[in-house]
């Protein structure tokens, strides 16, 4: 019960982190939200193993395995995208 929550966390986390890191960069919300709505669309409906590393959608019960296989992957690009949207929001002109 607890791996499914901390796959969930996971999962806002990425989100949260793209979202960040392009509305910063991008610095328009609804061009942001696009790279976002086609990677979420894209986990769902993409199958094949050639990108289930990057997807984060999966129908199997979550393990510890898959947790530190597949998740740890995410939270890694995660910790890099918001860093990357933190860099960019602190060289942004502030008024």
């Amino acid at each position: 019960m607890w791996l499914e929550w901390l796959r969930i966390v996971i999962e806002c986390i990425v989100f949260a982190a793209i979202s960040y890191c392009l509305f910063f960069l991008i610095q328009n919300i609804a061009i942001t939200m696009i790279p976002v709505i086609g990677y979420a669309f894209g986990s769902v409906f993409l199958r094949g193993e050639q990108h289930s590393k990057l997807l984060y959608y999966g129908e199997q019960k979550a393990t510890v395995e898959i947790l530190k296989d597949k998740y740890l992957l995410l939270l890694g690009i995660s910790v890099v995208c918001f860093a990357i949207g933190v860099l960019a929001n602190w060289k942004k002109e502030k008024y």
